[in-house]
């Protein structure tokens, strides 16, 4: 497998205060599928990961970490 040329983490909104994760049938967890969904068409059958992790706490670092490495990428 190659190395992707770049990454995509989508992720949704939350709350304005606190740390609760979300429920996945959430309006701000389901509103981003669709985007999703359009992403993952404009770059399919390209170098381009897309990931929508379901909890973006340390996914989302981990995500940030094995990224880092991507030259050029802006995380």
């Amino acid at each position: 497998m190659t190395r992707p040329a770049c990454a995509v983490l989508i992720l949704h909104g939350g709350p304005a205060a606190g740390r609760a994760s979300m429920a996945p049938a959430q309006l701000t967890v389901r509103r981003m599928i669709p985007f999703e969904r359009a992403v993952r068409r404009a770059t399919h059958g390209s170098d381009v990961v897309v990931s929508r992790p379901a909890a973006p706490g340390p996914l989302a670092g981990a995500f940030r970490g094995a990224a880092a490495g991507l030259p050029g990428l802006v995380v």
